[in-house]
């Protein structure tokens, strides 16, 4: 059985399409549980009436936590059970086998292990029109790329049980950069990340996106804005101290290492630069990786 979390917040306009598609899938038994955040549109009317046809979803209706805490919640939500979880937005529209992939991607040789399936995207207008597809990740999931990048987009994201516990069992309330970045960190140290080359879901690009796709220099001039903003300031090193404090007493010796030396970067110029020039980190294009160790010798990270 699958369930799949959804977090809806003044989404009326696309989630039908999304729900449908869901609901279409030829994955065998796949259950729907929905957590509007607080909508103020047509959206918890959208989800009702849904509700009302297909015995198989259920819609919690909560208060605005934004977009982080409110899958938290989904994840930590007694009716989220199953072999498989997976995350949902409310603007997308899913391919027909995308369940069924993932649960046959994550299921060969795995044994109980915990696993995540992910992948690339179809990226589309606010009309479905084909815009581009997302790049393949040249160097694949890996938990030092995690620590400052994150390729495992929430939407694509399927966790097995096992997965699924080990986030639930311990899920932070700050220091989080996003839901999805987090379930990559904690996935790529402790389990196994699968990457799926081949999209299967249109990702609606629009301006309501709570976070979009860009590419190239458009990417690097917003990413190194938001770095230079004091309220983004040493995020990642932050976000990484806290998988320390949660997990770090059950990472594996080497990722420990590495993580501690992560957040000891934001100490003295020294150190940080020490740190930069070691490339202990990295992301996954080569001329991304020569921006990050500037970010990180400069004190941004």
């Amino acid at each position: 059985m699958v369930s799949v979390l959804l977090s809806t917040y003044n989404g009326a306009r696309y989630l039908p399409a999304q729900l449908d598609s869901v609901l279409a899938q030829d994955q065998p038994d796949v259950r729907l549980l929905v957590r509007d955040d607080g909508s103020t549109d047509r959206t918890v009317a959208v989800l009702d009436a849904y509700a009302a046809r297909h015995p198989s979803m259920q819609v919690v209706r909560g208060r605005n936590v934004g977009v982080i805490r409110s899958f938290f919640e989904l994840l930590a939500h007694p009716a989220a059970r199953g072999d498989y979880v997976a995350l949902c937005d409310q603007d997308d529209v899913w391919d027909r086998d995308k369940l069924s992939r993932a649960v046959a991607m994550l299921g060969g040789g795995r044994g109980t292990a915990p696993a995540m399936y992910c992948g690339r995207l179809r990226v589309v207008d606010d009309a479905l029109r084909p815009l581009f597809t997302t790049p393949l990740p040249r160097r694949g999931p890996s938990f030092r790329n995690a620590l400052v990048e994150n390729i495992a987009t929430g939407c694509t994201m399927v966790l097995n049980e096992r997965a699924h516990e080990l986030l639930r069992q311990s899920l932070p309330t700050e220091n989080v950069v996003m839901h999805d970045w987090w379930a990559y960190l904690v996935l790529s140290a402790l389990g196994e990340v699968v990457f799926d080359p081949e999209p299967r879901m249109s990702y609606r690009q629009h301006g309501g996106n709570a976070v979009g796709t860009a590419s190239g220099v458009q990417h690097w001039r917003g990413r190194v804005r938001r770095f230079r903003d004091p309220r983004n300031r040493n995020r990642l090193t932050a976000q990484a101290a806290e998988v320390d404090r949660r997990y770090g007493h059950v990472l594996p010796p080497e990722h420990r290492r590495v993580l501690r030396a992560f957040v000891a970067s934001r100490g003295a110029p020294t150190r940080r630069l020490r740190f930069a020039l070691g490339a202990d980190v990295w992301r996954q294009r080569p001329v991304d990786t020569v921006i990050l160790r500037a970010l990180i010798a400069m004190g941004y990270v």
